[in-house]
């Protein structure tokens, strides 16, 4: 049940990224708190989903 949840929230902060980057320059939108936040949230529970 929690790995389901991790990877939904890790998908949800991939898309937002993605969304981010199609629309915007690439440099200036890795540049945001918010972009840069999304990443480590993608990743570690990317991670801990996998783990599981």
């Amino acid at each position: 049940m929690t790995a389901a949840f991790r990877v939904l929230v890790c998908g949800a902060a991939v898309t937002g990224l993605a969304i981010d980057l199609g629309t915007g320059p690439p440099l200036q939108v890795l540049s945001y708190f918010t972009i840069q936040a999304n990443i480590l949230v993608a990743v570690t529970f990317g991670w801990s989903a996998h783990r599981v």
